[in-house]
């Protein structure tokens, strides 16, 4: 009789542990998967679903940034072991062990350096507002797939650092407010996708990507989810009106080619804008500096828009002397002027590098009716070929030197 006691006893012992393991397993504590809600998470453990793979969804739903109904989908997916998984807004394949990206998939069947497919740039801009800073920047736009995309290393002109992994093939894209050298823009208005073994990635979120042949497009929507707690994302028109913009005059002197400019009741003065200097391009105020100024009102090559060509000018285009138009009345301290929006054709008539002045950081301004060029080093020195200084005594001095750069016929933009 004892030992059938006995042997019971280690049964209903042996029972008990049985189900404490498993209530071990199943007993969780849900604050540790912050990004399931607390109904999927019961999901997963009725459908025996283990704890390290829910921990494998929680963390693959951080890192791809799932919105709720692609969660719920990829639970439901799961729970019901349905073989054809789901995918997410970036193409990415979502399986009980995790999510499989698009780029890892695609490399089963694609080589590098495949065309994959193509991609054009659209009359669109991607608004950036940083909501901490308001501050507000523009990035190009690209259609691919009837899905709207931007260039990943546009985002150095928003307060990113660009880290560049050539071992591990990885692209990285991190916020921190810091103003850095923009990197070389991509110029290109359509062109063909390549197949990369690329990663790239916005404040270490995978995003996925295409190659654009030393770029990288990524969709606008993974930037709209990734930054919602620090920008506001907006897609805007590419030629809407950014302005007024708040101007003033210099309150040093200016001499150009040894004239002193009387800004007072100069019809056209030199301004200043966000503390850098402005230059107006009128016809003579350019040729005085060894340049040319040529307005086109509509040019085929340019969607039969407006186009001003500026280069350099022919000696015998070159003016000797400083003609001012002048004011009947002095000029108020401040003012506004506009961004401007048509084509801005600098030492080029290819319209694929035409200047799109809403994405500089100094922009090219329109006051009174004439385009005004900024005086750092990009415009004044590189591409114009002047030289210029400042000191407290003398202000601002510019002096155009013979310029190395060929006279450039213009007349094929109005064509």
């Amino acid at each position: 009789m004892k030992n059938k006691q006995i042997i019971a006893l280690l049964l209903i012992l042996i029972f008990n542990l049985f189900s404490l393991s498993i209530f071990a397993e199943h007993c969780i504590e849900k604050e540790d998967f912050p990004n399931i809600p607390c109904n999927l998470i019961d999901q997963l453990l009725e459908a025996n679903v283990s704890i390290s793979q829910i921990t494998t969804i929680n963390n693959q739903i951080a890192e791809y940034n799932l919105s709720k109904s692609e969660i719920e989908s990829y639970v439901n997916k799961i729970t019901k072991n349905i073989g054809e998984y789901p995918h997410d807004h970036d193409l990415n394949t979502i399986t009980p062990n995790g999510i499989i990206p698009y780029q890892d998939l695609s490399s089963k069947w694609h080589k590098i350096g495949d065309h994959i497919g193509d991609f054009k740039r659209i009359e669109k801009r991607i608004k950036l507002h940083d909501i901490n800073k308001n501050k507000i920047t523009y990035l190009p736009a690209y259609l691919v797939n009837n899905e709207k995309y931007f260039c990943l290393e546009d985002l150095t002109n928003s307060g990113y650092s660009h880290y560049w992994d050539e071992h591990e093939k990885k692209c990285k894209m991190t916020y921190d407010g810091k103003t850095y050298k923009r990197l070389p823009e991509h110029k290109k208005s359509s062109g063909k996708i390549h197949h990369s073994n690329i990663k790239t990635y916005i404040n270490n979120h995978r995003v996925h990507s295409y190659n654009i042949g030393g770029y990288s497009l990524v969709k606008v929507d993974s930037l709209k989810d990734i930054l919602k707690n620090t920008h506001k994302v907006e897609i805007v028109g590419a030629h809407n009106n950014i302005g007024p913009v708040d101007i003033s005059l210099p309150s040093f002197k200016i001499t150009l080619n040894g004239h002193v400019i009387d800004n007072s009741y100069n019809k056209y003065p030199l301004l200043v804008y966000k503390d850098i200097t402005y230059f107006p391009m009128t016809y003579h105020g350019a040729r005085f500096l060894g340049l040319k100024a040529n307005w086109y009102e509509k040019s085929k090559m340019y969607h039969n828009k407006g186009v001003l060509f500026i280069g350099t000018c022919s000696n015998s285009e070159k003016q000797s002397t400083f003609k001012m138009i002048r004011n009947n009345h002095k000029n108020h301290k401040h003012d506004h002027a506009h961004i401007a929006s048509y084509g801005l054709a600098l030492n080029t008539v290819n319209p694929n590098n035409f200047i799109r002045s809403e994405e500089e950081e100094y922009p090219i301004l329109n006051f009174r009716g004439i385009t005004y060029f900024p005086l750092t080093w990009k415009y004044a020195v590189d591409q114009f070929g002047w030289e210029y200084s400042y000191t407290h005594e003398e202000g601002l001095k510019i002096n155009s030197v013979h310029s190395s750069r060929k006279v450039i016929d213009d007349s094929i933009i109005g064509n």
